[in-house]
């Protein structure tokens, strides 16, 4: 079930193809494990890059434990290691962002380098349902609303090689079952807990305070800015149809 969807969703949403390679961050969790392996069972030419940000004593380990996994799948592996406390202090940024930053420029670094037609990544429906609540109550209009694509180009990092999201009509629970099913342990964040990130309070506090109002709010909430996505969508076609409508065209002057 997992791969079927998986398969669909690759190619519908994603706009993949197996002609050529996909750059793939993963950092040792159940999302982007689950995604290299679909990925590659179902025979896309995967490369895989990780980030070590340096802000755990285990997170040297972590990265061993991609390298080796992607090794034994035959996969192409690149590492980075960055000091992103030092980043944070000296841009000026939450952890969340330097991290964030640094986690992205490696990996369009990396995907530009080995002709990658899109960097993926493996954010899930429990992510969107997070980040639209998080965009929400920073009062964001429609297309904050909208949450996460599964295809978008990012022209801070790259203004050719789009971002994509197989997993984001997955839960965390699907993604979970799945990893069980084909034997691989994951790595265990304890930092995903820390509540002190904007983030995990969402996670920890105000969604299961909101199951208390509805049990299904996650559902809902996905399905809001799924709605949303296809109306901006359509929003945008209507506005750049009217746009070159209203554009005269340029006429050649007569020569006399």
């Amino acid at each position: 079930m997992f791969l079927t969807q998986l398969a669909q969703l690759a190619v519908e949403k994603c706009g993949l193809t197996k002609a050529q390679p996909i750059l793939l961050g993963v950092s040792g969790g159940a999302d982007s494990l689950a995604l290299m392996h679909g990925l590659d069972v179902l025979g896309y030419d995967v490369m895989v890059a990780h980030v070590d940000h340096g802000l755990r004593a285990e997170s040297a380990q972590e990265a061993d434990f991609v390298r080796l996994l992607a090794e034994s799948r035959g996969l192409p592996f690149f590492r980075k290691r960055a000091d992103v406390q030092q980043v944070a202090e000296t841009q000026a940024e939450s952890i969340e962002e330097a991290a964030r930053n640094v986690r992205y420029q490696f990996l369009y670094e990396q995907a530009r380098r080995n002709q990658c037609q899109a960097v993926a990544v493996g954010h899930h429906a429990d992510d969107q349902v997070e980040t639209i609540l998080m965009h929400l109550m920073r009062g964001a209009a429609l297309p904050g609303l909208t949450g996460m694509a599964h295809r978008r180009l990012m022209p801070l990092w790259d203004k050719k090689i789009p971002l994509v999201r197989p997993l984001l009509g997955f839960w965390r629970d699907e993604i979970e079952v799945y990893i069980k099913e084909i034997g691989i342990t994951p790595c265990d964040d304890r930092s995903n807990l820390d509540t002190r990130y904007h983030r995990n309070r969402i996670r920890h506090e105000l969604i299961p305070l909101l199951k208390t109002y509805n049990p299904k709010i996650k559902s809902v909430i996905w399905r809001m800015g799924d709605v949303l996505r296809e109306e901006e969508q359509f929003l945008n076609k209507i506005a750049e149809k009217t746009i070159r409508a209203s554009t005269p065209n340029p006429r050649r002057s007569p020569i006399w």
